[in-house]
C-alpha cells in the first residue's frame, strides 16, 4: 500500500521542482504531513484489527451486599505487582451459568458462600490488563447476599494473587473501584445507585432466598 501511495507524490515532486524552491518547499511539507497521515491510519488499522483478533472472555461476578457494607478482593498482578480491590469474580466455564459462576468465584477468593438476588444482573464489555496483555473482558455483575447472614468464611486456597478478602462501607468501596471506571459503574448500576452515599436503595434491594 505504501509503495502504491508514494508513486503519485513522487510525480508531483517532479512536476514542481521548475517551479521555484518556495513551491519546492512547501510540497514537500506537505507531503511530510500526508506521509504522516498515512502511516498513523495504518498504525490504527493494525491496532483495531489486533484488538478484534483478542478473544472475549467472559465472566462472572458477585456483588456481594451485608447490610451497608460490599464484599471485595484484594488482588496482586502477577506481572506489574499492581494490587487493587475489586469484586470477587472471574471466567465463566463451559458447564456454567453466570450465576453458578458467580457464586463459585465468590466462595474461592473470599470463602464465603453466597446466593444470587432475584433482580437483573448489570452486563459491562471492557479492556482490562492483567499479567502483561490487554483482555477483552464481558463480565455480568450480580447482586448477592450471604448465603446465612451470619456464616463465617471458610479458609481461602485460590491463587497467589488473591491476597485478602475484606468488608468496605458501601461508599468507600465504590471509591476503590475507581481504577476502573467501567467496574465502577456497573458496581453503581448492580446497587441501584443514583449517589454514591445513597445506602437506601442498596438495603431495598438485598437478596431473597432463591
Amino acid at each position: 500500500m505504501m509503495v502504491m501511495m508514494m508513486a503519485v507524490p513522487m510525480t508531483v515532486i517532479v512536476a514542481v521542482m521548475a517551479r521555484g524552491p518556495m513551491i519546492m518547499v512547501m510540497t514537500v511539507r506537505a507531503l511530510v504531513s500526508f506521509f504522516h497521515l498515512l502511516l498513523n491510519l495504518e498504525g490504527a488499522q493494525s491496532m483495531s484489527k489486533a484488538n478484534l483478533e483478542t478473544p472475549v472472555r467472559h465472566r462472572a461476578c458477585a456483588v456481594c451486599v451485608r447490610g451497608a457494607e460490599l464484599l471485595l478482593v484484594k488482588m496482586k498482578d502477577p506481572t506489574s505487582g499492581a494490587e487493587f480491590w475489586t469484586p470477587p469474580g472471574g471466567k465463566i466455564e463451559p458447564d456454567e451459568t453466570s450465576e453458578s459462576a458467580a457464586i463459585r468465584e465468590a466462595l474461592e477468593e473470599t470463602g464465603y458462600r453466597v446466593q444470587i438476588a432475584n433482580l437483573a444482573p448489570v452486563v459491562a464489555q471492557y479492556d482490562f490488563e492483567w499479567d502483561g496483555r490487554l483482555n477483552r473482558c464481558r463480565t455480568v455483575f450480580h447482586l448477592c447476599g450471604l448465603a446465612q447472614e451470619e456464616s463465617q468464611p471458610s479458609r481461602v486456597t485460590d491463587a497467589d494473587y488473591i491476597l485478602s478478602a475484606q468488608w468496605f462501607d458501601l461508599s468507600e468501596a465504590v471509591a476503590l473501584l475507581n481504577f476502573h471506571p467501567v467496574i465502577q459503574a456497573a458496581v453503581r448500576d448492580c446497587l441501584g445507585w443514583t449517589d454514591p452515599a445513597d445506602f437506601a436503595k442498596a438495603e431495598s434491594r438485598k437478596p431473597s432466598g432463591r
